[in-house]
């Protein structure tokens, strides 16, 4: 049994930004730390957020890392599979997505001229919300502010 999964997108968009090398240095980072015994690697379908590809999560814990380089892979498996902390760079680019999918719906419901039309938004928001890394309520906010 595996203490964690790294799941590294392998959708078009992410394998043309070389997740296929970046699927690679994890498992060459996990050999140099002795954990590949621990921790397995999966190359996965696309996770739908191309824009800010290539997208690795890991977990259990659920963390969210985008635009990842061959560069990085290093310093997430040390600081957050050896040490247990995730490296916070990663973290501000969540923050920014969400200020740019509420603008964007923001923007969809005023360019219509009525929020009815965002309520069926709402599964998409909470579920990119999820894959971000927050929970259900967050993504529900997301929407109302969006809407309102």
């Amino acid at each position: 049994m595996y203490r964690s999964h790294i799941l590294v997108c392998g959708g078009t968009g992410c394998h043309s930004n070389n997740s296929a090398n970046i699927l690679k240095a994890f498992n060459e980072e996990l050999a140099k730390a002795n954990l590949s015994a621990d921790v397995q690697t999966v190359q996965t379908g696309c996770f739908g957020l191309c824009a800010v590809g290539p997208v690795v999560i890991i977990y259990p814990e659920g963390a969210f890392y985008s635009c990842v380089k061959v560069e990085d892979v290093p310093e997430i498996v040390s600081e957050h599979l050896v040490k247990g902390r995730l490296v916070e760079r990663f973290g501000r680019v969540r923050y920014k997505l969400m200020a740019a999918l509420v603008l964007f719906f923001m923007a969809m419901g005023s360019l219509v001229g009525s929020f009815e039309e965002v309520v069926p938004l709402v599964p998409i928001v909470v579920s990119l919300a999820a894959a971000l890394g927050w929970d259900s309520v967050t993504g529900i906010g997301m929407s109302l502010l969006a809407a309102g």
